[in-house]
């Protein structure tokens, strides 16, 4: 899989992993990741994504209508090399869609790509990301 597309968050939900043993899912037709319970992760999964020769950046879009909670990019394994991250604060409803952005660090070649969604009860929606190459 190319990482320089856009990836829509509802056309991965089937690869969602959740590492809790007491929580619930919300999923709007649209946007989809979310959780509830006391402190809790979400992975969502993605194989073998390729980096070619490095990303130098990721925007995400991003929504919450609450604490929100914090969003990591790592690769390989769930818990494995971190290669960016951004904390996901209230934006005002879970369609008021922020866009952050960050650097990428290490992300270079074909891995396994998790994306590590983490908070306290409900956390946030993600609608899309992408990456972009280095120069």
């Amino acid at each position: 899989m190319n990482a320089y597309g856009r990836f829509e968050a509802e056309d991965y939900t089937s690869q969602i992993r959740r590492h809790h043993a007491a929580h619930s899912i919300c999923e709007w037709p649209r946007y989809r990741v979310c959780g509830r319970h006391q402190e809790w992760r979400l992975d969502l999964f993605l194989e073998n994504f390729d980096f070619g020769k490095g990303a130098a950046s990721y925007k995400v879009e991003v929504a919450s209508a609450t604490e929100g909670g914090s969003l990591e990019f790592r690769i390989d394994r769930r818990m494995a090399q971190w290669i960016g991250s951004c904390a996901v604060e209230k934006t005002g409803g879970k369609t008021n869609w922020k866009t952050k952005t960050g650097r990428v660090d290490g992300a270079v070649g074909l891995h396994d790509l998790y994306l590590r969604f983490a908070g306290k009860r409900i956390l946030f929606n993600v609608n899309q990301f992408t990456f972009q190459p280095a120069k």
